[in-house]
């Protein structure tokens, strides 16, 4: 049968045709296929081109905005930084404390040291990296050292009195990337208050409450009760003397609570982390982090789905995979390298390092047994974990804390040396 169909040139005709299209057709489809993976690469490169120029334009026009008015940039962005926290209340006045407070005055006496101590342990960061180049030269060395000399840039431009305390109820303190060389310290740090709603009426004349108004809490002083049909009303003198008339369910005592800070350690500890953030530059990397988790998103659902059909739940799914898999696990790491860096810095500021873990300690007694949030789901590590850690690194820092004291006692030895030969001089006089 077979040689049958070839004796006939009709049937060997159509089968040398059959044969042609099937060749023909193969190669076209290789060459379609080949095709659409070009035409998806080409997709992908675009994708990319257009997220770097995207990110290019926005840090250009921000360092723009900022050369043509670097003063009112930096007075709106801390504006906006302080209306974001809760800095700043209704009428738009700011929620400052006065520098006679005693957080602020707990301020000036010890972030001075801290800063002086920054520039120092910046300093030793710095000799140890071109130590390494010396030995092996790296690009990524020589990054490390571009950005250690930024951020000694702005260590040296940091004023003794860059920061704010600001009139929130938190514990909370914080530098910001939009406004350099300036540390946001929140007053529930030091205090916190806690309202109790006034239970049997026992409320005392004088005592200090909070009034319900407008959706906000104000601090007043409790004046005396009220009859009145409807219930009783409680008579409040607000902060700055403007007195009222409140509902009882409107008004709560308010009781004090210790924050987290109570000793210059505690605090010095506090502040050595944030400017640790400043010279790691986290700030940056945390930048440079979602900028490319992002690009590599956009590029890679552009190969997969070009049409557009699945972005939406691919992105959604894409976007918990950067966040959980990777922003959140560099920030708690980011937090890790501030504590140690902080720990350091807290030593040569002449504060124990021993007593710096405590300051973890009063936090975890605030947060409870239960924080809320998985580690895993969170920017910062567990507390407790945070204290272990420092609790193994603070004998490393003992050195740095007797070489601090010591040299604080030469400096007051030749101050005390100085002043008295001045005064010898002007007894002479």
């Amino acid at each position: 049968a077979h040689r049958g169909r070839w004796r006939s040139p009709a049937l060997a005709r159509s089968y040398l045709a059959q044969s042609a299209a099937a060749e023909t057709s193969g190669r076209w489809g290789v060459r379609t296929h080949r095709f659409a993976q070009l035409r998806r690469l080409l997709l992908a490169g675009r994708a990319a081109t257009l997220a770097v120029s995207l990110y290019s334009l926005g840090y250009a026009s921000g360092m723009n905005a900022y050369a043509q008015d670097p003063d009112g940039t930096r007075k709106r962005q801390a504006m906006q930084v302080l209306k974001e926290m809760g800095g700043v209340d209704q009428d738009g006045k700011l929620k400052l404390l006065p520098s006679t407070s005693p957080e602020a005055m707990a301020m000036r006496r010890v972030f001075p040291s801290i800063l002086r101590a920054a520039r120092e342990e910046l300093q030793h960061l710095q000799a140890e990296v071109q130590r390494q180049l010396a030995e092996a030269d790296s690009k990524e060395l020589r990054d490390e050292l571009d950005s250690l000399e930024v951020a000694k840039i702005q260590l040296d431009n940091w004023r003794e009195d860059g920061f704010l305390v600001v009139d929130v109820n938190s514990p909370n303190a914080f530098v910001h990337a939009l406004v350099p060389r300036l540390v946001f310290v929140h007053r529930g740090l030091f205090t916190m208050y806690s309202l109790q709603p006034d239970e049997g009426g026992k409320m005392k004349e004088g005592v200090r409450v909070a009034v319900r108004e407008g959706g906000a809490w104000h601090v007043g002083t409790f004046q005396k009760r009220l009859a009145n049909e409807a219930g009783a009303l409680y008579q409040v003198r607000k902060e700055g003397g403007l007195e009222g008339s409140w509902p009882a369910e409107e008004v709560c005592l308010v009781q004090e609570v210790c924050g987290p800070v109570q000793t210059n350690e505690q605090l010095a500890m506090l502040l050595g982390h944030e400017i640790a953030h400043v010279i790691h530059n986290h700030h940056e990397e945390r930048s440079r982090v979602l900028a490319g988790a992002a690009m590599a998103n956009l590029v890679l659902l552009t190969i997969i789905d070009p049409t557009g059909v699945l972005s939406f739940a691919m992105d959604a799914a894409a976007a918990g995979i950067s966040r959980f898999g990777l922003s959140l696990p560099v920030s708690r790491a980011n937090e890790m390298e501030a504590d140690a860096t902080g720990l350091r810095i807290c030593a040569r500021a002449g504060f124990d390092p021993r007593a710096a873990p405590e300051f973890f300690d009063r936090m975890q007694e605030l947060e409870g047994s239960d924080a809320g949030v998985p580690v895993w789901a969170s920017t910062h590590p567990r507390t407790e974990d945070r204290a272990s850690a420092l609790r193994e690194s603070a004998e490393s820092a003992v050195a740095l804390y007797e070489a601090a004291l010591n040299r604080m006692s030469e400096e007051e030895a030749v101050a005390s040396g100085v002043f008295g030969m001045w005064s010898r001089r002007r007894r002479l006089r």
